[in-house]
């Protein structure tokens, strides 16, 4: 059930609700594609660190696979830089993507599986190198990706002790462990078929003994570490949570039929019960003179309580008049009764249940023109 309370002054709590639909049919990712992209040395050129991608598609990319596949990007080279990408002569990193895109609802799942071919090429080329691995979701709308930054660090092959961060079977008197690193990036927001999802990376994890299960499993090292002339593993878990698209919208009027609301700047303060909700945020928006403008559609999801709220302009002649929600049930705010008002100029929104479509969430203010005077002077 979708509640949404909104306030103008400081009288009660409105609630507005969606009955919930039917038992939620089985939901899917989809195909889930991947690319390796933008790799590079932290020193010298791309050519000078040989750096190769598999299946190419570009100077600076792989083209995408699927779960037939994988993408891979190299670097290094044993003997000589070879003219294709070449595992038994170059360090690689690739990726992927999981056969079924299946999900529960808020429940963690393998989004794909990242491989680091490990040669003993430190010295030909760059020591550390970066990248990026992409997703693409391309069942959803605009065909939305999500980017996974890794470094590496082509540690030496010779180490004392000390020089390395993962140390070899040696300790210390043979070939470091190389380490790949992987940044979490920032959730994202996906829509199909009228409906919102969030998606986040939860996590990329050493596989257990080569192989990624299903859902997450406790690792004693939180990072892909490989030996020299190893091939290191990663799982990457995703969390995907169903919601609505919201639309916030600023509308201003005239209290003058003969007047004009001038066009205004007015801002929002947007704050969520999660942490990485996209939805905490300050916002500003401006409509045209007498008009309306809409700021960028968001997911609200079933985890999430989200409290939205009018800064004063600091100017008396506007007033925040009505906040009226569509999508929902219909409702407003009678200014004459009061019956709808609550708090301030804020209002806040919940979720349990998701239903097709977005929310338009509309803030009015009134504008009162200043009052004129004439005087007229006669003279007897």
């Amino acid at each position: 059930m979708l509640l949404a309370a909104v306030g103008i002054g400081a009288v009660g709590v409105v609630q507005t609700s969606i009955e919930p639909r039917a038992e939620a049919e089985p939901m899917s990712l989809g195909a889930i594609s991947a690319q390796m992209r933008d790799h590079s040395g932290d020193s010298g050129s791309d050519e000078a660190n040989c750096i190769r991608y598999q299946p190419a598609d570009t100077s600076t990319s792989s083209e995408f696979v699927t779960s037939t596949g994988e993408a891979l990007a190299a670097h290094g080279w044993l003997e000589s830089c070879p003219e294709d990408l070449d595992l038994e002569q170059q360090s690689a990193v690739g990726i992927t993507p999981a056969a079924s895109g299946d999900f529960t609802n808020g429940e963690s799942f393998l989004l794909a599986e990242v491989n680091h071919y490990n040669q003993k090429v430190e010295g030909k080329g760059a020591e550390k190198y970066s990248g990026v691995a992409r997703l693409r979701f391309g069942d959803f709308d605009g065909d939305p990706t999500i980017d996974l930054a890794w470094d590496l660090w082509e540690t030496t092959n010779f180490s004392n002790p000390g020089q390395c961060d993962v140390m070899g079977p040696k300790q210390g008197r043979g070939p470091c462990i190389d380490e790949v690193i992987f940044t979490i990036p920032d959730a994202i927001d996906m829509t199909k078929d009228g409906r919102g999802y969030r998606l986040t990376i939860d996590a990329v994890k050493p596989a257990d003994e080569g192989t990624c299960p299903a859902t997450p499993a406790e690792v004693e090292h939180p990072d892909v570490v490989t030996p020299e002339e190893f091939v290191g593993v990663g799982c990457v878990y995703g969390t995907v949570i169903q919601g609505r698209e919201v639309v916030i919208e600023k509308s201003i009027v005239s209290g003058d039929a003969e007047a004009v609301a001038p066009s205004t700047t007015f801002t929002f303060d947007s704050e969520a019960n999660i942490s990485e909700s996209p939805w905490n945020t300050i916002f500003d928006l401006t409509p045209p003179d007498d008009g309306t403008v809409q700021a960028d559609a968001l997911i609200l999801t079933s985890q999430e309580t989200v409290t939205i709220t009018e800064r004063d302009p600091m100017n008396p002649r506007w007033e925040l008049t009505d906040v009226m929600c569509v999508g929902t049930e219909d409702w407003d705010y009678d200014s004459e009764s009061g019956e709808l008002m609550i708090g301030s100029n804020e209002m806040t929104m919940t979720t349990a249940q998701v239903d097709d479509g977005p929310i338009e969430c509309t803030f009015t203010n009134t504008y009162t023109p200043m009052t004129t005077i004439t005087l007229v002077k006669e003279v007897i």
